[in-house]
């Protein structure tokens, strides 16, 4: 959980300052490990492919998001879908 936790916090940063291919690789990372923390990777995984202008991928990601009742971003992941439809 802790290399998971790093990860994310790795990749935020990388996010936030535009490194979009390396925010992608540390969210991917952690998505594989399916720890604890793997549904924030995967809004930020979501947030990566829209902020790069993949619609394609970020659509795929939220769909699953989405369908999902029980993840933590449900809710923010419908919400995006819809701007992005």
């Amino acid at each position: 959980p802790e290399l998971d936790s790093a990860l994310i916090a790795r990749g935020y940063i990388y996010l936030r300052s535009k490194k979009i291919p390396s925010a992608i690789e540390d969210f991917k990372k952690v998505i594989d490990n399916k720890g604890i923390v793997s549904p924030r990777a995967e809004w930020y995984l979501a947030l990566a492919h829209v902020q790069d202008h993949n619609r394609e991928e970020a659509l795929k990601v939220l769909e699953v998001i989405a369908g999902n009742n029980g993840h933590e971003f449900n809710t923010p992941a419908k919400e995006l879908l819809g701007e992005l439809k």
